[in-house]
C-alpha cells in the first residue's frame, strides 16, 4: 500500500504506533520503491509525516484523558 501511495499521492501521514526504526527500514524503501517505479520525482517531493501521542502525567485528569484517546486508536 505504501507503494501505491508514494506513485499515486505527495505525501504520506504514517500512524503514530510507527516507530521511527519501523519507519526507517520498512517505509521508507517502499516509498522509495514505488516513487522510482513511475520514474518521475524524488524523495525531496514527497512527503513524510509522523505524530506520536504524548502526555504530561502532573495532572492525573490530564493522563485519564489521554489514556482513554489513545485506548480508543488501538481499539479502533
Amino acid at each position: 500500500m505504501t507503494k501505491a501511495v508514494a506513485r499515486s499521492a505527495d505525501g504520506l501521514l504514517a500512524h503514530p504506533f510507527s516507530s521511527p526504526k519501523y519507519l526507517k527500514k520498512v517505509k521508507l524503501p517502499n516509498i522509495e520503491e514505488g516513487l522510482q517505479t513511475l520514474g518521475k520525482r524524488g524523495r525531496l517531493e514527497f512527503d513524510l509525516s509522523n505524530f506520536h501521542y504524548d502526555w504530561n502525567r502532573s495532572k492525573e485528569e490530564s493522563h485519564k484523558k489521554a489514556v482513554r484517546a489513545c485506548r480508543d486508536q488501538v481499539a479502533f
